[in-house]
Formats: structure tokens, sequence, C-alpha cells
């Protein structure tokens, strides 16, 4: 079953609703779990981050961190962090192994100083500096090595 993503309504619904939101528990310490943590210690909320693996992971899949990604990066904190070590790119290609051309992205239509702009980075050396940021956080916390297996609530507690 996909994870579907928690959008920041629903996040503002939570702080407008709730009478006082004491802590909150993040399955995953992946990227998105990360920046949501970061985001939610930043505003002083108790964050446990419950991730199954033994580390942050370490394959490279995701790169590309186009105008949404980095304007979220910036909330969160990193996005100049990022930029440092990450490379700025006026444009790139989707091409075949025989470097035939399939599509692409040109982001050099936005004024030079867009603060916004793509940032390309392999995905764990994101996390890394995602992770670095949240341990500065004394109301945030990564637990490895423990699993989701199931969520519930009784009449006391959830």
């Amino acid at each position: 079953m996909p994870i579907k993503k928690v959008r920041p309504a629903i996040l503002r619904w939570l702080f407008l609703c709730s009478p006082v939101l004491l802590q909150v528990i993040i399955v995953g310490a992946g990227p998105s779990g990360l920046i949501l943590g970061l985001l939610l210690a930043k505003q002083g909320i108790e964050v446990e981050l419950l991730d199954a693996g033994a580390d942050l992971d370490k394959q490279p899949r995701a790169a590309h961190y186009a105008t949404p990604a980095a304007y979220e990066l910036a909330r969160a904190g990193v996005l100049d962090y990022v930029r440092a070590v990450g490379i700025q790119c006026k444009s790139f290609a989707w091409r075949k192994m025989d470097t035939t051309f399939i599509a692409g992205m040109k982001h050099d239509v936005l004024p030079a100083d867009y603060p916004y702009s793509m940032v390309v980075l392999p995905l764990d050396r994101l996390g890394k500096i995602l992770y670095e940021h949240l341990q500065r956080h004394p109301t945030a916390t990564v637990k490895w090595s423990h699993r989701v297996v199931r969520v519930g609530k009784d009449k006391e507690k959830a």
C-alpha cells in the first residue's frame, strides 16, 4: 500500500484544531520523514522518528529537487547547505542509452536571483544533511531498527 504524504493544509488543520500537539511520531526516517520532523522540531514540537533500517539509507536514488522541493528545503533551513554541496543546473534531460533525447527541462527562464531554483544532490547526501540538522533539535529523536507493525488506540491513549 503506498504511503500518503501529509499535506501542509492538513498540518495547519491539526495545529488549529488541536488544543495542544505534544508529540508526533513519524514512521520512516527517509528524506520525507526527516524534513517533516525537522519542520515540526523547529516549532518546538516533540518528534520521534521510527525507522526499520539500522541507519540512513545509502541508496543515491533521486537527485533533482525542483522548485517545490527547494521551497520546502528552505523552510526547513537546509537549502543553503544543499546548494553548497550540490549542483545548480540551468537545464537537464532524460536520454536513451544511445543519447537520443527523450525529454528535458530548462530552468534558465527563471530570474538569476530566484531563491527556489533546482538543485541536484544525490538522495543519500540530502538525507545526511537533514539528519544532521534534525539532531540539533532537542525535541527530536530518531530510533533506528524500529519497525512499526501496528498503530492503534484505546479509550485512554493512541
